[in-house]
């Protein structure tokens, strides 16, 4: 039996953007790693609607079967409904 595979959707707000948020994304990243889960997360935080679609194309490729919204800044509107 395969282990439990979540996606992991970072977001914040373009304008936050700076190396103590990439910081939490990664301490997160490293936090369900530690509980036992496959993690499968973009590259770096999410801005925009765009980009959480293009995610979640690559959630579907990879089977995942949770997905974790992480507001790690407050975020545009429109990416939560995207995923």
């Amino acid at each position: 039996m395969r282990r439990l595979r979540v996606g992991y959707v970072p977001q914040a707000k373009a304008s936050w953007k700076s190396e103590r948020l990439a910081r939490i994304r990664q301490e997160a990243i490293a936090s369900l790693e530690r509980s036992g889960v496959e993690v499968v997360a973009p590259a770096g935080l999410v801005f925009t609607d765009a980009e959480a679609r293009d995610l979640c194309h690559e959630f579907r490729r990879a089977e995942v079967d949770a997905v974790i919204l992480h507001f790690v800044t407050f975020s545009l509107g429109d990416i939560t409904p995207a995923v």
